[in-house]
């Protein structure tokens, strides 16, 4: 038996999880003690039933778990690496390197591209004008 809840979102529409079952053809039937009248299931009515079959899936996946050695070498020998056997797993912590890189960057800021510059030229304008108009120079 496998508790069913509705599903969110989705009226009249349920799940329930059931355990795993060995491969074989199942029937599903609705047990709903609170609905075999509404049914009319009490008077010789056959429950809502329906067939499950349990198959396996087979994946190349799970199938092929080794690796092909051929297409692995070759692709070691041309990037400069190397193909290691399963018992051979403990010598790779010493085969990486560290790939860090030191890089120098240099980042020139024009004068003008500074805010205080654009302050600076707009004082001195400011203080020309001024030294100009008490002068009565035009």
């Amino acid at each position: 038996m496998v508790p069913l809840r509705p599903i969110l979102g989705q009226p009249r529409a349920y799940e329930g999880h059931a355990p795993a079952l060995p491969l074989g053809q199942y029937v599903i039937r609705l047990d709903v003690p609170e609905l075999t009248e509404a049914l009319h299931l009490g008077d010789g009515g056959k429950a809502p039933q329906s067939l499950l079959d349990v198959v396996t899936r087979e994946t190349s996946e799970r199938v092929e778990l080794a690796v092909a050695r051929e297409p692995a070498t070759r692709l070691a020998a041309a990037t400069g690496g190397r193909v290691l056997a399963d018992f051979e797993a403990d010598t790779l912590p010493s085969l990486l390197r560290s790939r860090t890189r030191q890089t120098v960057r240099t980042e020139e800021t024009p004068l003008w591209d500074h805010p205080a510059a654009l302050v600076l030229f707009f004082t001195i304008v400011t203080c020309e004008w001024i030294v100009r108009k008490r002068v009565g120079l035009p």
